[in-house]
């Protein structure tokens, strides 16, 4: 396990390098989990991961959490090959970053969203082995039309409009998309992943 001290407060790392816990404040510890995923488009059409748990689903871009010493990029390049059965190329800088506190785990994820600028390979449907909460059952890939995003849950939201005004403008910067808190009831943690 990794350690560091910062003042009177500490904060480990997950044995994995998956999370950092601290600071422990009136007894509640929040972990944090950093998320990359890689926008990628054909036409009017985003590619994206359906993802299903308890009985809901949504819709995400390939992506997942940053493990051991791999950087942003690393990872969503590596969890969309192995989501997707994709190789892309992503342009080196942040086009989208959200944030949002799920209190039935007490994380605060950070989403980074980056766009392929190559892709190569053929679109498979693939698995997230990663074990834990965040081990979600991948049901489909696929580019979904630009029309049809309104009709299905999507993450983040930012993709059924500015996004397609944000692509047509080459990304001119990175957008803060905000914090979100989760609601919902305990151990529901589909919102936002």
């Amino acid at each position: 396990m990794m350690a560091r001290v910062e003042s009177a407060t500490r904060w480990f790392c997950h044995p994995q390098d998956r999370w950092w816990v601290g600071p422990c404040a009136g007894g509640r510890c929040v972990r944090h989990r950093i998320r990359a995923a890689a926008l990628i488009t054909e036409g009017n059409s985003i590619l994206l991961v359906k993802e299903v748990q308890d009985g809901r689903e949504w819709w995400v871009p390939p992506g997942g959490g940053v493990e051991g010493d791999e950087d942003i990029y690393e990872c969503a390049r590596r969890e969309t090959l192995e989501e997707t059965g994709l190789d892309v190329t992503l342009r080196r800088q942040v086009v989208y970053i959200r944030e949002f506190i799920e209190r039935a785990t007490d994380t605060h994820h950070i989403e980074l969203f980056l766009a392929a600028e190559r892709v190569q390979g053929k679109l498979i449907v693939g698995s997230n082995d990663d074990e834990g909460p965040y081990s979600h059952f991948i049901q489909d890939v696929r580019y979904v039309p630009r029309s049809q995003l309104g009709q299905i849950t999507v993450y983040p939201a930012a993709l059924l409009d500015g996004f397609w005004d944000d692509l047509a403008a080459g990304f001119p910067s990175t957008r803060n998309l905000g914090l979100e808190m989760d609601d919902h009831v305990p151990g529901d943690i589909s919102v936002g992943l």
